[in-house]
């Protein structure tokens, strides 16, 4: 009989990524693909969060700015596309730097009350050795882009 606290989860790999002084992850089963420095086509009008095109094996995909969307204005320091799927759709995701893969263990931290208000991007922290990684939640990500693109 399982514990009533114990949470079931996939066990899946993490892509490590650092933005700043941060570390974020992406479940590896979301990831099809790491290109560094991309081309990528700026389109005119567009908010700042989407950086432009990307043509990944003859699909245009949009190519979004992690830096932008956490708030911050170092873009051009972002010079890794991480393209991944969700809803059926591919996009990608300018980084600063894609450091490693980890297996997902299930080490969980708790968040602070700060980090619960300031990253709602992410479902949950767990620990990479000593290093807290915020994995991030691309579905809650995207629906934060719908919103912001209404205001």
């Amino acid at each position: 009989m399982q514990e009533q606290n114990t949470i079931n989860r996939p066990k899946d790999g993490l892509v490590i990524i650092r933005q700043g002084e941060t570390f974020y992850g992406i479940y590896s089963s979301r990831v099809l693909e790491i290109v560094n420095e991309p081309r990528i086509t700026a389109m005119p009008k567009q908010p700042d969060y989407l950086r432009g095109l990307f043509n990944y094996k003859g699909r245009i995909v949009p190519v979004l700015s992690f830096g932008k969307l956490c708030g911050e204005e170092r873009k051009e320091q972002e010079r890794v596309c991480i393209l991944f799927s969700l809803h059926h759709q591919t996009m990608g995701m300018l980084v600063e730097d894609v450091t490693k893969m980890i297996y997902d263990e299930g080490r969980e931290i708790p968040c602070s009350e700060e980090e619960r208000i300031r990253d709602h991007i992410c479902i949950r922290k767990v620990l990479m050795e000593t290093v807290p990684v915020f994995v991030l939640d691309l579905p809650e990500v995207i629906k934060r882009l719908g919103t912001a693109a209404r205001t």
